[in-house]
């Protein structure tokens, strides 16, 4: 299990690098859900990463 520090340092070396997918399947839970605010004009409330964005 890593560190929050190491799980940091992980993302911005891949993020530096534009590894957004690599980003996602190495660090995120398969089942992992990012939920937007209400007040996101326009956007979806809820973006599924695993099977809706791959």
């Amino acid at each position: 299990m890593m560190t929050t520090q190491q799980v940091a340092d992980r993302y911005f070396e891949m993020a530096q690098q534009g590894e957004l997918e690599k980003i996602q399947d190495e660090l995120y839970a398969p089942d992992a859900v990012s939920i937007e605010p209400e007040n996101a004009s326009g956007l979806f409330l809820e973006h599924f990463f695993y099977d809706d964005f791959k």
